[in-house]
């Protein structure tokens, strides 16, 4: 008998007292901590993201250098007091967002202050923009009666529209819905934050031309110090950002650029042989996430076969061509002023990386691959440092090159290419393999590696954190593809811009790296054959990127053999089924990403907040497929008193909000889970809530 497609799992939200009676000296809310208090912790589940670039930065008087660090408001508020840039006596700071800011239900965003307590507090306009041109300041009100000295106190009930109104930690928030409206104002995108320094002396004015007063003078770290803004009402960013560097010139021997991420995050792509002097040529992105580039001539002519680092001094360029060519070492953070080294003329260099055995004691350089293997066949080949050992450590790969990567824990990824299928094969060697083929004196053939996939092209190759491989090529035009080794399966994507213009065939080449502890897939994308001079360099977070988990992937990996026993279906492997008993049945632990046969007590967390919010905390895989996931609420548990608050639709991995409900969604990357809360107002003439997630197959 087949079982229903539908699973339910309940959760009980608690009881929750609301409105107890308080007091306050002015009209305003009080302190963080006090009822009443809008005061948003900087761990509020409301939260969903947080400011990632600042510009136009304006530093007033009675600032020291040491605090002029603007890097220090991006990201998660700390509730640090060094962990922040300080302004100054009405200076000022622009900050921007992945995505945008919108108008949404209750507070919008919050400005994190670092004061030490709740009355030293110093004041700040807050404006927004859609553009980045027009900005428009909220409304606000002061009511301190007379100036306020160096350590005087400010009372945060005579305090409204402006921020730092509450200690570290502690933001205060600000709601769209107040601005009035204006035609250079989109309330559902905001894009752009600016923070001013009030000075605090009584000459800087409220909505209704009160005097503001705040602690004055004070000096070498004097006005607004803005720790962080948040965002609890957001629309997310694209997935992959893009943009276009400029086009290919027309006087290059061979149009096949190739790029490494230096430290920090920024692009270096070499360009050559030019057919004039000066011959060959770098450019290096001027910032992150800047579509600015430096251009670098050097005198060293190359047609690039690969660029590659081993850290942000010391870089490897293949020169490329059709046999034995120069490797040139060189300081990629130093281009113009940099002696190009070269490390050996007697290999064909198609692919190259630096590689380290991270086991004690273990080898450590450059792996070149090309046809310099028996037979003039693919291979890889060891270059120590300094170019003084050459081993021939894998053999006859294939006919024709292809593309090789690393991963962190020292294994070597190679492919194969064959004029006839089977052709885009990758293969796994461990570091203790590669380290023994360096030692010994007999290389190893792909008989002693671990195949892994066959893919539609794998002329360039990159491995992420979590051990997927991703490869592009001519073949595989204008898409990547990705291969999860943990649930055997892949899928195939396409990055914009998509396609090229008047580009006949488009080809990318990939690269991951790590930026502030997170993990980046990086591609510059152009015409394989060159009818087309545009080139493109994009990104994007690697956790942003699934591949599909099918639920007989899933059965396999967790059941084995077990999984296409039908006696078994009830008890073992079937959607209803619940073989670690602990009342989560199949269907919802691959929904969620849990482990069906290890219990697990609460895999969704109900919550409640001091400023009158209630909701749920949960995890659900992204790579599931065919699956609805759908959020309801009662206040009785009557079967006919669930309302649907939000749902992520089959083949969609993001949860979208009932308009009648209009809740609060935040959702992030938690590894290759997704992290979600919802959360909704709890009305004072309600004493419970209930909340269950429905999993429908469809």
């Amino acid at each position: 008998m087949p079982q229903p497609s539908k699973s339910t799992l309940t959760i009980l939200a608690g009881l929750f007292l609301l409105n107890p009676a308080h007091s306050l000296a002015g009209p305003y809310p009080p302190a963080a901590g006090q009822q009443g208090s809008t005061a948003i912790h900087k761990d509020d589940p409301s939260i969903q993201s947080w400011a990632t670039a600042w510009q136009n930065v304006s530093y007033g008087p009675n600032v020291q250098n040491p605090w002029k660090t603007p890097e220090l408001a991006l990201g998660k508020a700390i509730g640090n007091p060094f962990d922040v840039v300080v302004l100054g006596d009405r200076g000022s700071i622009t900050l921007q967002f992945d995505g945008s800011i919108r108008d949404g239900p209750g507070f919008d965003f919050a400005v994190f202050e670092n004061s030490f307590n709740d009355t030293f507090l110093e004041l700040a306009y807050v404006e927004v923009s859609s553009d980045g041109s027009n900005f428009f300041r909220f409304p606000s009100r002061s009511l301190t009666p007379s100036p306020v000295p160096t350590y005087g106190a400010v009372d945060p009930t005579n305090i409204d529209g402006l921020a730092g109104k509450y200690r570290g930690g502690y933001g205060t928030p600000f709601d769209l819905a107040t601005l009035p409206s204006h035609p250079n104002l989109d309330k559902q995108n905001i894009r752009f934050v600016r923070i001013v320094d009030v000075c605090g002396d009584g000459n800087d004015l409220d909505s209704t031309s009160a005097p503001i007063y705040d602690p004055h003078p004070t000096t070498g770290s004097g006005g607004f110090d803005l720790d962080a803004i948040a965002v609890m009402n957001g629309t997310p960013s694209p997935i992959w950002k893009f943009f276009r560097l400029p086009d290919q010139p027309t006087d290059v021997e061979y149009r096949s650029p190739q790029f490494a991420i230096l430290p920090g995050g920024r692009f270096i792509f070499a360009q050559g042989r030019y057919l004039s002097p000066p011959y060959s040529r770098f450019r290096i992105q001027r910032a992150w996430n800047d579509a600015s580039t430096d251009p670098t001539s050097v005198s060293t002519n190359f047609d690039p076969s690969f660029l590659t680092l081993r850290n942000e001094t010391i870089a490897l360029l293949g020169a490329g061509g059709w046999s034995a060519s120069p490797l040139y070492e060189f300081n990629p953070s130093n281009i113009a002023n940099t002696t190009f080294i070269n490390r050996s003329s007697a290999l064909q260099n198609y692919a190259g990386l630096w590689w380290k055995n991270p086991s004690p004691g273990g080898s450590q350089g450059w792996l070149i691959a090309g046809t310099n293997g028996t037979n003039n066949s693919h291979s890889v080949t060891f270059l120590s440092t300094d170019g003084s050992t050459q081993k021939l450590i894998i053999n006859n790969i294939s006919t024709y090159s292809s593309g090789i990567a690393t991963d962190s824990a020292g294994n070597l990824y190679v492919a194969t290419y064959e004029l006839s299928e089977p052709s885009d094969l990758v293969y796994r060697f461990t570091a203790n393999q590669i380290q023994t083929a360096i030692s010994s004196s007999t290389p190893l053939t792909l008989s002693n590696g671990q195949f892994l996939h066959d893919f539609v092209s794998s002329s360039s190759l990159a491995v992420d954190p979590y051990g997927r491989i991703w490869a592009a090529g001519w073949k595989l035009d204008n898409s990547i593809e990705i291969y999860d080794p943990s649930i055997n399966a892949s899928t195939i994507i396409s990055p914009a811009p998509s396609p090229l213009t008047n580009a006949a065939n488009t080809t990318y080449q990939i690269s991951t790296f790590v930026k502030d502890n997170k993990s980046y897939i990086a591609y510059l994308i152009r015409d394989a054959f060159d009818n087309s001079l545009q080139i493109y360099y994009g990104f994007a977070e690697v956790e942003k990127i699934f591949v599909p988990n099918p639920r007989s992937n899933w059965r396999s990996y967790h059941f084995g053999s077990n999984a296409t026993n039908p006696a078994l279906e009830s008890s073992l492997w079937g959607d209803l089924a619940d073989p670690d008993s602990d009342s989560i049945p199949n269907l919802l632990e691959y929904s969620l990403g849990t482990n069906p046969q290890s219990p697990n007590s609460q895999p969704v967390h109900p919550f409640a907040t001091s400023n009158s919010t209630v909701g749920i905390q949960f995890q659900f895989d992204p790579r599931i497929v065919n699956i609805r996931l759908d959020i309801e609420k009662s206040e009785t548990l009557e079967p006919n008193s669930w309302q649907v608050i939000a749902t992520k639709p089959a083949n969609n991995h993001s949860f979208l909000p009932n308009n009648d409900v209009n809740p609060s969604i935040s959702q992030t990357s938690s590894g290759l889970l997704q992290s979600v809360t919802i959360s909704e107002p709890f009305p004072p003439s309600s004493s419970r809530r209930f909340y269950r997630i429905r999993a429908t197959v469809q």
